[in-house]
């Protein structure tokens, strides 16, 4: 019976001590006990419909709430500049991939012309060979 976000619609129909119940819980994570005088207490007491707090400590709940909220922003904020960046790096890196088929093809392209330029050079010389022993027989 703890009080989660979405049951703050119903809470007027919800069990009282389910409410003081996940009130304590929130309470026990976020105020530890202090020591005062040598005793140690909570900073905080719940009553039957309110929440009493010592001196200092709506303070320091505002402050964790602004750094939850400056975080919360920092990490939005670097998330928003990362995406950007993976969008430009993702178009770059596939300028590069085109960059680099059309160079290989390149490449290929010459071997093939290469190889295409031996061999006529072979069948030029055997053609040659064939003609000289045609010639030598007459």
């Amino acid at each position: 019976g703890f009080l989660y976000f979405e049951d703050i619609k119903d809470i007027d129909r919800m069990d009282p001590s389910a409410v003081k119940e996940g009130a304590e819980y929130v309470l026990h994570q976020l105020l530890p006990k202090e020591n005062i005088n040598g005793v140690e207490v909570f900073p905080w007491s719940i009553g039957e419909t309110k929440i009493f707090f010592r001196s200092g400590v709506l303070e320091r709940i505002e402050i964790m709430i602004d750094e939850f909220i400056q975080e919360s922003a920092s990490r939005l904020q670097s998330w928003v500049r990362m995406r950007k960046v993976r969008r430009e790096f993702v178009i770059y890196r596939n300028h590069v991939v085109l960059a680099q088929a059309l160079f290989r093809a390149r490449v290929e392209r010459r071997r093939y012309w290469n190889v295409i330029t031996v061999i006529q050079r072979i069948q030029s010389n055997f053609r040659r060979c064939i003609a000289m022993n045609k010639a030598r027989r007459l």
